[in-house]
Order: C-alpha cells, then structure tokens, then sequence
C-alpha cells in the first residue's frame, strides 16, 4: 500500500519547532495507519534525519534504539530540544514578544497564541488584548486604542487589520514617489545655493497647502534660517539681523558666511588639486594634493621621535591624568593672508583659500 504524504528531516538548529513536528509524524502515523509502538517509533527514527537520530542514540546509550518504545523516545527527545520551563519563564518571553518589522496583525496574533500555549493564563483573551496592544509597531494607532475605556480583544484585532487593509490599499493606488533619502540630498542643495534668494529655494523643495500634499508625511527640512526642522515660511528668526555677518533672515549659528573656506576665483591658477576619497563610513574624503606645490617650498623642522620608555618615564608621581582629542585641531588656528593663498585649492566650483591651517 502507499504511503500518504511525505515528512522532512527536522532541523536540529531550531529546536522549538520539535513539538511541531512531532505533531507531524503523529499525523503521519495515524493516516498511514501505523498502529504497532515498535513500527511507530522506527518510522520516527527513519524520517527524523541523521543528527536527530545521532541525538536520540545518545540519549538512550547504553540501551539500544530498537528497545526504547515510541513513547519513551519522544519523551527523550522533547526533554533535549524542548526542556520543560515554568510558568514564570514562559510568561516571560510572552510579554516580552512585539510586533516584528513586516509582520502583519494576524501573523502577530499567531505569534502571540503560540508564546501563550505553556503560559497557563486565566483570562487568555484579555491577555492577548493587552500584549497585542502594548507590541504594535503602530505608535499613532496605538495611541488611539490606548484612549478608548472599553476595548476587547476582538475589537482591537478588528481596527488594526482595518488599518492595515486600509494602508495597503492606499499605497497601491498613490505609491510615494518622494522619499526621506531624496528629500537629504536636496537639503544640502539648499544649504549651499540658497544664499541669494533661501525662500524662493526652500519653498520650491516644500509642498504648499494650497498644492499637492504628496511630501507632507516625509521628514521636515532643515531650515537655513535657524536650522530646525520646519518650512523656511515658518521661520520665527526670518527678520533677525545675523550676528556674524550683519544681513538679515538668519542667525549666526548658520550663517554661511562664517565659513572657513571663502571663494577666490582670481587664485584658480595658483591653486592646488583637491583628489576625493571614500571613507570607510561613506562620506567623501576632500584633502589637497600639496605634494606637487605648497610641499616642495617648505622648510623642514627635523624632529626625534620621542620614546614611549622616556614618554612614560617623565610621567613618574603623576597623580592625576587627562586625555586630549586633538583630531583635526590644527584645523582651528587662522593664518595670515600669504599662508591662505598659498592654501588655495581648487575644486570643480572654483578656487577657495582657506583662512585656517590645513
């Protein structure tokens, strides 16, 4: 007679899945009409896989395979791959399952009446209701089912999976087309361009109330008035006279014209080539070539290089000890204007002196 169906070897990587597949064989068993103990259990022995098998001979040494009986087996292999926990331990790990990224309402219900089977709950449903509640990835739903006095389980499945359905079916008729990533790029366009008309720039980027509301769900720009996150429109700071360099509609915290790289398109002849790198994190390296032109009008200052032992020497009776981060500290001191010439670089938007030291 055939056999009905077909079993998989069970993957001993995810040991939870045993009383799963158990159920399995059981099923098995039964429609196969497998009713002999000794039959039953070589039929488990056989479709359970090598390293399962390899575990239950281990488990039953020095008694061999063929005598231990269908019951002792599963109960040997279910006390290695799923050792009993208490009630406490379970409820545990129930309480501490949320909502997964992907994971749909109903795949989280399953989830959750899974976690709940060993955890011995009173009132199961009203347990369900509130792990559902408190694990959804929702926020703003969330909060909305938070407000309601009297809510069920049932009814707190039913606005969820309405929400779901609802924001699926609206993501099929209106896909975005204008994401958070674009949106970064074109803020480091207004940070640099905007310095004649910001307004006109900023608001160009923003939707209006008035036009389409297609970008009023995506992160916020940075404002180049004050550098919040908001429209350039609503900016309180729109009147205020910067500090730093005396013009109006920003402060000084922004102010592009404390830069301390300042254009000079007369020096482009004399410039030095600005090679750009990748860092390992993904932003661009800029560091002047000067090898070929400020390098070879230098004076070297031979130098020792210390000695850790004579380093370590001259800290004997220290008592109290500091740690300076002096990365890019040298970057901070100004120079004088033939030293900033002689620093010019030139890039593909023109020629810049740099008043501090490179």
């Amino acid at each position: 007679m055939a056999k009905v169906g077909r079993l998989s070897e069970f993957d001993v990587s995810h040991p939870e899945r045993w009383e799963s597949y158990v159920a399995r064989v059981e099923n098995y068993l039964k429609v196969n009409q497998v009713r002999e103990d000794s039959l039953k259990a070589a039929t488990l022995l056989c479709v359970c896989g090598q390293d399962a098998f390899e575990i239950a001979e281990n488990l039953a040494a020095p008694v061999p395979l063929e005598s231990v009986s269908y019951a002792d087996l599963k109960k040997l292999l279910k006390e290695h791959f799923q050792p009993k926990m208490s009630v406490i331990a379970w409820r545990h790990t129930f309480e501490q399952r949320d909502q997964r990224s992907g994971e749909s309402a109903k795949e989280y219900i399953a989830a959750l009446r899974k976690a709940a089977k060993h955890c011995e709950f009173k009132d199961l449903e009203e347990r369900l209701r509130d792990r559902f509640v408190c694990g959804l990835r929702h926020r703003d739903l969330q909060q909305r089912l938070f407000a309601k006095e009297e809510l069920s389980f049932q009814d707190a499945l039913r606005e969820v999976t309405a929400e779901e359905a609802a924001g699926g079916a609206v993501k099929n008729m209106r896909p975005i087309r204008n994401s958070p990533d674009v949106a970064s790029v074109h803020q480091e366009d207004i940070q640099g361009n905007s310095e004649e008309d910001p307004d006109e720039e900023v608001d160009r980027l923003h939707p209006t109330k008035e036009g389409n509301q297609k970008g009023s769900s995506a992160v916020p720009l940075k404002c180049i008035g004050c550098g919040g996150r908001h429209r350039r429109t609503d900016c309180k700071f729109r009147s205020a006279i910067c500090r730093a360099c005396g013009k109006q509609g920003h402060i000084a915290a922004v102010c592009l014209g404390r830069r301390k790289v300042q254009p000079q398109e007369e020096l482009r002849l004399k410039g030095t080539r600005v090679p750009s790198q990748n860092r390992a994190n993904g932003d661009i390296r800029i560091c002047a070539d000067y090898k070929c032109t400020l390098n070879k009008a230098l004076q070297q200052h031979a130098y020792p290089v210390p000695v850790v032992s004579h380093i370590l020497a001259s800290l004997k009776g220290g008592r109290v000890f500091a740690k300076l981060d002096l990365a890019q500290a040298y970057q901070q001191l100004p120079v004088d204007d033939d030293a900033a010439i002689a620093q010019t670089i030139v890039t593909h938007r023109g020629a810049f002196k740099n008043t501090v030291f490179c």
